[in-house]
């Protein structure tokens, strides 16, 4: 492993240590604040903080609105129903076809006559 370390003294300690050891390279800076005057950010200078306000809209990357997701909700749901979905291949739209089949499937005689049943006091 080898380590190397440089400190400057003076109005600003600033600890560079550099070490190295199976493959592995690690840079530590301690003391130090990095700034850098930005030299023009949308025509502001210095420390420059912009928000959505200060940054044009595109053409095609549109900012959020309540009246466009509004309006886009609207318009694509406003006329939908479920023959505009795809029926997928495990959630299966009720059909009265499907609903009987599974009856038919399920309700045989050996089903019926193993019923029990109790009323008015008996069970049948």
């Amino acid at each position: 492993m080898t380590v190397y370390t440089a400190t400057q003294q003076g109005d600003l300690e600033l600890a560079v240590t550099l070490t190295e050891a199976t493959d592995i390279v690690t840079l530590n800076v301690t003391g130090a604040t990095i700034q850098a005057e930005v030299t023009s950010v949308n025509g502001e200078t210095g420390v420059v903080v912009l928000d959505t306000d200060d940054i044009a809209e595109g053409s095609t990357n549109l900012y959020y609105t309540e009246s466009r997701a509004t309006i886009n909700f609207d318009s694509n749901f406003l006329a939908a129903d479920t023959d505009d979905l795809t029926e997928g291949q495990n959630n299966l739209y009720y059909t009265a076809a499907r609903a009987n089949a599974a009856i038919d499937t399920r309700v045989t005689g050996s089903f019926i006559e193993g019923l029990e049943y109790t009323m008015d006091g008996g069970t049948y």
